[in-house]
Formats: structure tokens, sequence, C-alpha cells
């Protein structure tokens, strides 16, 4: 054993772990498993290769480590480096030339490889306790003040019958005055055609929170990050205890005690995975940590080369694009194996990466694959204003297709998150930051798309400037005879960076009233 070196295995690992991280208020360690596994199992055949045309099992870990280095850090320069295809070219070349160069060095080199690889040794096996140590916080310590299940035996139905209920979060799809000011987007055909089958549009609808995780966490608790979160303050570190209060929900877990089954789209969003659901519908298109890992690494650029590009089969953007189109058109078909079901839809999009222009047709950025706004920072009004205008028309078809398929009138949200972000990402390009207190970068990313179908087709309760913390309490009240008890409509910004320092932008915006 004195001959196994255990840096090249570890060196794979970390990227992998290292982004599972960095997204872990939106990741589940299982996301990245196969990552992993891969990973893995190829630094062993090299680590074998090497080590028998060295044959020195230590010079070959060296030189397997140095393949793992160069082929996980190639996404990262790609892109530091401007992302051109002449780039990754240079890249590619290079790394093999200092890879070959390094393989004929150790052939000829009499030194003892031993003590090199014992460094690297410690220093890797430091580097993954680094970054496992946030990723076992998230997993073993949810300091959440939710209450433990509280299972309802007695509830009244005032529909006569327990309504399937749809939760489709469309991320970053802003409201329609403030897609129309800023993008040119028009949604008066999604409109009227969602009023039409008997969804009623809060006009003034904002989000509580500007951030993903955050906002879903309030929809599905009913109440604000602090009542939430044991000891939380500014400066407050546990993403795991947001992606806690996301995938175990209070309101989901009352309904799933009410007999519900829940039923998830996953497709590529790690978002949209409840924990323990009934039924899951994956896509087979990667996921969201699966595309964001491959690209940091040269695959995508050389398959592109060779495969079908329609099928896109390692083109983290063509995977992206399969996986929005197939949780739009799957939605009216997800079933539940008996009784009621909820069903969970968190689509990317039109959030970025920007993938379908207006008329659907494909589009592949020139930046490595990203979920971060900032990354498409080059045309981001006129690609979100393509892909938003695409949305609603999807949306559209979908929802006509849950209500055909719907032996009873079913509830149906349509819900933004949060909204766009050109004026924010114009404003950190500026200033170099994202802290801002511009009323206009925050009236964008506050305001959000908020549709409602409830099964008796009243909608009167449902008041201009609500926000997602009272909408699981006023669908309580209308289909289980629940008095709603409704929080202050309140919203609040925050940086990525400073997530938990929070910034009231009521009287920047208007305080909520009914």
């Amino acid at each position: 054993m004195r001959s196994v070196h255990w840096h090249p295995f570890l060196l794979a690992l970390y990227p992998a772990l290292h982004l599972l991280a960095y997204n872990i208020a939106s990741v589940r360690p299982r996301a990245a498993f196969l990552s992993l596994s891969i990973s893995v199992a190829a630094v062993a055949v090299l680590w074998l290769v090497f080590g028998a045309t060295l044959r020195d099992r230590g010079k070959g870990a060296l030189l397997a480590a140095l393949a793992a280095i160069l082929f996980f850090s190639h996404g990262h320069l790609l892109g530091a480096l401007g992302g051109s295809d002449m780039v990754a070219w240079i890249l590619i070349g290079g790394g093999s030339v200092v890879l070959v160069a390094a393989g004929f060095g150790l052939a000829f080199w009499k030194g003892n490889p031993r003590p090199w690889n014992r460094v690297l040794d410690v220093v890797s096996l430091a580097l993954v306790v680094i970054v496992l140590v946030p990723i076992a916080g998230s997993e073993l310590r949810p300091a959440t003040n939710l209450p433990n299940g509280e299972r309802q035996t007695e509830f009244q139905t005032p529909l006569g019958y327990l309504p399937d209920i749809y939760v489709i979060i469309l991320d970053a799809f802003g409201r329609a005055d403030q897609l129309h000011e800023i993008y040119g987007v028009d949604l008066s055909d999604l409109q009227t055609h969602l009023k039409n089958r008997g969804f009623v549009i809060p006009d003034q609808a904002r989000s509580n929170y500007c951030q993903t995780s955050m906002s879903l966490a309030t929809l599905f608790n009913s109440d604000y990050l602090p009542q939430l979160l044991d000891g939380f303050k500014e400066g407050y570190k546990d993403k795991g205890a947001l992606n806690h209060l996301v995938r175990k929900g209070r309101n989901v877990r009352q309904l799933r005690d009410m007999g519900y089954q829940l039923v998830t789209l996953t497709g590529g969003s790690e978002l949209a995975a409840q924990a323990d659901p009934d039924v899951n519908y994956k896509g087979g298109a990667l996921n969201e940590f699966q595309a964001t890992f491959l690209a940091t690494t040269p695959v995508p650029f050389i398959s592109s080369r060779f495969e079908n590009r329609k099928t896109g089969r390692w083109d983290p953007f063509a995977q992206h694009r399969k996986t929005m189109l197939y949780q739009f058109r799957k939605l009216p078909y997800a079933n539940a194996d008996t009784g009621p079901k909820l069903v969970f839809a968190h689509i990317l999009a039109p959030h970025p990466p920007f993938v379908v222009d207006a008329l659907g047709s494909e589009i592949t950025p020139n930046y490595q694959f990203s979920h971060q706004e900032r990354v498409a920072w080059d045309g981001y009004v006129e690609k979100y204003a393509g892909q938003a205008t695409w949305v609603a028309r999807e949306i559209q078809d979908t929802v006509d297709g849950i209500l055909a398929a719907s032996r009873r009138p079913p509830v149906i949200l349509i819900m933004g998150d949060h909204g766009p972000a050109s004026k924010w990402i114009a404003s950190w390009r500026k200033k170099g930051n994202f802290q801002t207190n511009d009323p206009l970068v925050v009236a964008e990313r506050i305001s959000i798309f908020l549709a409602l179908h409830l099964p008796d087709g009243s909608g009167g309760e449902i008041y201009p400037r609500v926000t997602p913390v009272n909408i699981f309490p006023l669908i309580f009240e209308r289909c289980f005879g629940e008095t709603a008890v409704l929080k202050e409509d309140r919203s609040f910004f925050s940086t990525y960076e400073e997530w938990s320092v929070l910034w009231d932008v009521n009287r920047v915006l208007g305080k909520h009233r009914k």
C-alpha cells in the first residue's frame, strides 16, 4: 500500500465537491453522485495506465493528478479568457502539450516521487475536508423552527373534494408591467388566456425575497426567514437550514398529512427536488448539477464537434433546453398512484442560460454554461425578452393540458420566484459588486408574475399586492375551510454574497395594502 497515493482521487473529487458546497442551498448531495463516481473511475484508469507506462506507480499518480487538474480547470480558464472557440482549442492543445511533456520528464526523472506524493496527499485531503464541512452541515444540522409533523385528522372540504394542486415556479418571470417597460415583452395574450380560464392575476404582485431558495422557503412555510430559521440574523451562513425549509416545507407536509401524493418534475432543477416525493419525473436530461459540472471540463466543446447538435447529449445548453420542454409538456400528464396530488415543477426559465428565442428556435450562448445571471450579461435584455415570450406561450398550452386532463377543477399556481436582473447586472458591472439601493433595480427584481386558479372560480381574496407568504393560507381557506391568518406582505432585498443581510424595500416600493 506504500505505492498507493490518494491525491489523484481526492483531486478528482474536489471539483465536484467544491461545486456542491457552493450550491448546497439548492442542490442535494445525491445530485453529485454520478459526477463523483465517473471522476474517480476515470482517474483510477489514468493512474493505472500512467503507472504501467512509466513503470512506477508513484510517477503515475503525479501524472494522473496533473491530468485531473488540467481537465477540471478547463472550463474555468475558458470562461476567464473569453470563452471563444480559439481559446478552447489553445487550452486543449496547451494542456495536452503540458501533460505529454510532464510524462516524458517523469519517464527520465531519476528522483524519488514519494515525498511529492505525500505532500499532495496532505494538500488534497485538506482541500476535500474544507469543502465537506458545509456539505455535512447542510445534511446534519437543519436549524429551523419548523414544528414536527402535525397530522391533520379532521378538516373541512367546502368543495366536497380534495382538489389537485399544481405549483409551477417560472424562475425569474417578472410582472407584466416591468417586462413591458424594460424588455418590450407583451404578456397581454397570456393574461387574457389565463383569465378566460378562471385565473386571478394580481397586477402588483411582489416576491418576499430576491433569491430563489429564500422565496421558495417563504412560499412553502408561509412565514419569513427570521421566524423560520433558528438564530437568524445578519451574517447568518447556514444555507443548509434554508435548503431544509424548501424541501420539507410546512405547507407541503400538511398536504401530505391530508392524503396528498407529492409529484415532482425535477428535470434539471434540484430546487424542484422536494424531500421523498411519491412520484418523481426526471425526463432523462442532465440535472442542474451535472450540466454545470460538465461545463468545467472540455467535454462539451469536444463532443460538439462530433455529435448531433440536436441531440446534444454532452451539450449542457441542449440538455437545459430539453429539460424545460419536458417539464412544460409533461405537467398535464403528471399522475399520482392514489388520491389527490400536489404537483411541483420548478422550471428554470426565463432565467438564464438563454437557450431559445421568442419563436422557440434553439440558441447556443457564447459563454460557459452557468445558471449565474451575471454570466449572461451580454445581450441580457434581448435574450431574456425572447425566452420570456416563449415561456408565456408554452405555459398557455401547459395550462390547457392540465385543465383538460383534470376530472375536477384543480388549484393551479403559476409564479415567478423573483423578477429578472438586467438593471441589477448593469449596476454590478458598473460598481463591481451587487450592493445597491436603486429603486429601479429593486422594482425589477422584486416584481413577479403571479396567477392563481381556484376550483370554484372565485378569487376575491387574492388582493393586488399579494406576496408568496400568503398564497397557501388563501388556498387552504378556500379549499379546506381554514381561516387564513395572513402575514403583512413585505419584500426584502439582499446580495448573493450576503444573502442574510436583508434590506426592507417596502418604503422604496410603497407599503403593501389590500
